[in-house]
């Protein structure tokens, strides 16, 4: 029975591996300031109340779930997962994935219903 799962990762030198650290993890501050910005942005300034910039603040939010999901194992000194973290962290990701899907139906619906309807659109 599988208890546990062994992570490899990069089998090379240590300052190779210090290096890819570095870049992961400024990659992964990167993703979480932009998208917590457009969070922010969104709720705070009333004109961008509309549904497409709600629906942008909505995927930016999935977006850090999202990241949250599996960068923070990955770049962890642990080199073993649990099963049951392992599927744990397998339906997340899948989950917040088909939500993304959802959310970019919704914005290319919301875009064809601005350009090919303009007139039912309430003014600003």
């Amino acid at each position: 029975m599988v208890s546990d799962f062994i992570l490899l990762g990069f089998p090379c030198r240590w300052e190779i591996q210090i290096f890819l650290f570095s870049i992961f993890f400024t990659t992964y501050i990167l993703t979480l300031l932009g998208n917590m910005a457009i969070v922010c942005a969104v709720r705070w300034d009333h004109r961008l109340h509309t549904p497409m910039y709600i629906l942008l603040a909505n995927f930016s939010f999935l977006e850090i779930c999202y990241v949250n999901s599996d960068v923070p194992n990955m770049l962890s000194r642990t080199k073993s997962i649990s099963f049951t973290r392992c599927l744990l962290q397998l339906y997340f990701f899948f989950s917040l994935g088909t939500a993304e899907c959802l959310f970019l139906s919704i914005m290319a619906y919301d875009r064809f219903l601005a350009i090919c309807r303009p007139c039912t659109t309430p003014p600003s």
